[in-house]
């Protein structure tokens, strides 16, 4: 199956069943000289890129994306935001707070099915601030 299928599937599974949601992409990136993360909201016409040390994991860039991304629309408006995310050991570790994120675990609606997982926000519940 073709990428631009793949990106097409993905975008009708979105608008059917998160149709009233900001949905936030990340992605973390590691090459033999570099590591990076990036969030990208297309709603909002914005995107975040950031350097780590070469001697990150791609766990530990796909995670700082997601917690990033958090972070910044723990900042925004109250709505409905989705992250989407291509690594499910990040999105589990999140759910289970493992890492010292300062993320309440009550933000987190993880749900399971055959084909994927989704880490659904309603609200950010963030230390101290409310914005769900």
């Amino acid at each position: 199956m073709s990428h631009s299928m793949i990106n097409k599937i993905f975008s009708e599974f979105l608008n059917k069943n998160f149709r009233h949601y900001i949905t936030i992409y990340t992605d973390g990136s590691v090459s033999p000289l570099s590591a990076s993360y990036e969030f990208y909201i297309s709603e909002l016409h914005m995107s975040f890129t950031n350097n780590l040390p070469a001697s990150s994991s791609s766990f530990s860039t796909e995670c700082c994306a997601i917690i990033e991304a958090l972070i910044f629309i723990s900042n925004l408006a109250p709505y409905n935001y989705l992250i989407a995310s291509d690594s499910i050991s990040c999105l589990l570790a999140l759910k289970s707070n493992p890492l010292n994120s300062h993320i309440s675990p009550s933000c987190f609606a993880l749900n399971k099915s055959p084909s994927y997982f989704i880490i659904q926000i309603t609200q950010s519940n963030f230390c101290g601030s409310q914005a769900i």
